[in-house]
């Protein structure tokens, strides 16, 4: 992650919250890559890719400016660099030679309800030589992860794991990283035990009350985990790692075991302690924020691991990764995401990367022939190809563009887009037909006096032509509209006028085929919006979420183009109302994620909504960060997420954190 702070020179123009640019793709629909539809990969980029400059004052397009002039003030994540500290005994012990997805536990209760329930999540680890404690993190499909010390298992590949029950499972070591003494075990075919809540660290203070549960002297002292209580004693940094600091009594086996706040929430792993004879009461244990990093870093490098179905996040690898950076291009072309583009820490850029889903591996892309550097393109992939169009190039007054160029995967090479009829613009909806380019609507102008734009074009790169789109039955001009791409159509609806006028509730129908549009009059079923989601289910477009007169809605509804009638879906269980956030289409259920909430405060909740039953159900916790100007999109198991940025601050400076991680979600199949 790269940081950098703002200038304080160049105050904000209004005094807001940053505003969440949605991610320049939206999902494909659910086909094969054979199929017309999938070809017709949508990348709806829509208007709400610049909804950051009109909803917040440009606030956000002041930040390139700012990023030339600052010096850089470096404060990303921690990494791991160093490896624990053993200093007189480890809390291994020593000895002689002789199924479905299960929800996080609950929280809260009584001291007594809390270690109990805790407890049935802890369990013993058997290495040969040496014994400790594990907790369970997450159920992976058919695999049970656990997480434990690495100095347990340092010796083996295989363990065994002993249950609450008495029943003994083997497993497997996963990974490991001495680094911050942390592990990973696997256990196949092993469910029913519920993961324990992860807490942030980061929030102790000295004096907290917590629990260390775990298996003290191993096998040697039969029977149940057993706990002790200390409190938090301070936080000590020992070559490159901050520990915290506790005076719970803590004994050879309980390495690996949890650290528990009050309410059950794991705040740290017990690791090692002070054993000098005049020495007591100074243990140590890895914070839950630098356990939880390692951790998915460890399972995002893995590419045994089971997770299609999983109901889980897993992380993007890190290695080889494209610069962090924010507000760029991102496609699925069926087996790889491309990025390309957005902001860095030094300015817009021209560089990408390509991930595959099945390695886990990034590989860059070549810069020769590409276009010049841009953030906001709108792109589509053609099944071939991806097309990057428009954008702009700096935060400026005189930055919007109208060209662009074609990436070949296959050859890794580009080759030049015609000039456009259109005037540059940033924003556009951008959707692949089969054979052409769609693109329309978005914001000219400048930052200082922008248009709302209601024309658009075809572009055929089999020809490299474009041609203007009949004018006749077009949306008026707006921003921050819903679209959507069906595979016969380009539907348009909502959005937000130019100046006082308001938000919109209208919309049209564009037919690529008849080069017509088709208008969609108001409707009683969801009022006008702007900033909302939308997604194609194959039948209706499935429009969520979105602002209108400081309103935020978590209602939605179904919109069918063969009936042009409207139906409202169901509220209950919905997540919180939110604007400009993220959705795909899994081919049963849409997904929603992130997104401003109404208390301005950005969300990493979402949700996945069921047109079939009718039923919301919360995403499980996201191992990512808050973040703007993220690209999103569905590789036919996983939602992914990439990159990003996100500033803290006010008129007067900010601090700027630019992310090159990432995400899948793997929501369950049945």
């Amino acid at each position: 992650m790269d940081q950098r702070p703002a200038d304080s020179s160049d105050p904000w123009s209004v005094s807001r919250p940053g505003w969440e640019v949605p991610p320049p793709g939206a999902p494909p629909p659910p086909q094969q890559s054979g199929d017309p539809v999938f070809s017709a990969f949508v990348v709806i980029v829509g208007a709400a890719i610049a909804l950051i400059l009109v909803f917040f004052g440009i606030r956000a397009l002041q930040l390139q400016s700012q990023l030339q002039q600052a010096q850089p003030t470096v404060q990303g994540t921690v990494t791991p660099t160093a490896t624990a500290m053993i200093v007189d005994a480890p809390l291994t012990r020593t000895v002689p030679t002789a199924s479905p997805t299960v929800a996080p536990l609950p929280t809260g209760g009584s001291t007594e309800d809390v270690v109990q329930r805790t407890m049935q999540s802890v369990v013993r680890v058997d290495a040969g030589d040496a014994e400790g404690t594990a907790f369970m993190y997450r159920q992976q499909g058919s695999d049970a992860l656990f997480v434990t010390n690495a100095h347990v298992v340092e010796d083996t590949s295989t363990v065994t794991v002993v249950t609450r029950d008495g029943l003994s499972h083997p497993g497997v070591v996963l990974a490991r990283d001495p680094r911050v003494d942390l592990a990973i075990l696997d256990v196949h075919k092993l469910s029913g035990i519920p993961p324990l809540p992860i807490g942030d660290s980061s929030a102790v203070k000295i004096g907290d009350q917590l629990f260390v549960i775990g298996y003290p002297l191993g096998s040697e002292l039969a029977g149940d985990a057993t706990v002790t209580r200390g409190i938090v004693s301070g936080q000590r940094t020992i070559k490159d790692i901050t520990y915290l600091q506790t005076d719970a009594a803590v004994n050879p086996g309980n390495s690996g075991g949890p650290v528990i706040d009050t309410v059950g929430r794991v705040i740290g792993v017990a690791t090692w302690r002070i054993g000098d004879l005049d020495v007591q009461g100074i243990s140590f244990a890895v914070p839950s924020k630098l356990m939880q990093s390692a951790i998915e870093s460890m399972l995002a490098s893995n590419p045994t691991l089971d997770t299609a179905g999983s109901d889980t996040w897993l992380k993007l690898p890190s290695e080889n990764a494209p610069r962090a950076r924010g507000g760029h291009a991102a496609v699925w072309t069926g087996n790889e995401m491309i990025i390309w583009g957005g902001l860095t820490s030094a300015g817009a850029t021209l560089t990408g990367a390509r991930y595959d889903t099945s390695k886990k591996t990034w590989k860059p892309m070549t810069t020769r022939g590409a276009p010049s550097a841009r953030l906001y393109p709108s792109a589509v992939w053609t099944g071939t190809e991806m097309i990057v169009w428009g954008g702009t190039r700096a935060f400026n007054a005189e930055s919007f563009l109208a060209d662009g160029g074609r990436y070949n995967p296959a050859t890794d090479s580009w080759a030049t887009v015609a000039k456009s009829p259109l005037q540059p613009r940033v924003g556009a909806d951008a959707v692949w037909t089969g054979k052409d380019l769609v693109i329309w609507g978005g914001m000219g102008g400048s930052i200082a006096k922008p248009t709302f734009l209601g024309d658009g074009a075809r572009y055929n790169p089999t020809t490299n032509t474009w041609s203007m789109l009949p004018t006749a039955h077009e949306p008026s001009p707006r921003f921050g509209e819903s679209a959507v791409w069906t595979g016969q159509e380009l539907i348009i609806w909502g959005g937000r006028q130019l100046g006082t006028s308001g938000e919109l509730g209208d919309g049209a129908r564009y037919n690529p085929a008849t080069n017509t549009w088709t208008p969609i009059p108001p409707t009683n079923a969801l009022g006008p919006r702007w900033g909302a989601t939308a997604v194609w289910t194959g039948k209706y477009m499935l429009i969520w979420g979105g602002e209108a007169k400081a309103r935020f809605f978590n209602d939605g509804a179904l919109y069918d183009p063969a009936a042009n009638t409207w139906t409202p879906i169901s509220e209950a269980g919905a997540p919180t109302g939110r604007f400009s956030h993220s959705a795909v289409w899994t081919g049963s259920e849409l997904l929603i994620w992130g997104g401003l909430g109404a208390d301005g405060g950005f969300l990493t909740t979402g949700a996945r909504y069921s047109p079939s039953t009718e039923t919301w159900k919360p995403l499980p916790m996201t191992p990512l960060d808050r973040r703007i100007d993220y690209s999103v999109l569905w590789t036919g198991n996983a939602m992914i997420i990439w990159g990003g940025y996100y500033f803290e601050g006010n008129r007067d400076s900010a601090a700027i954190a630019f992310f090159d991680d990432g995400a899948g979600y793997y929501p369950p199949t049945g």
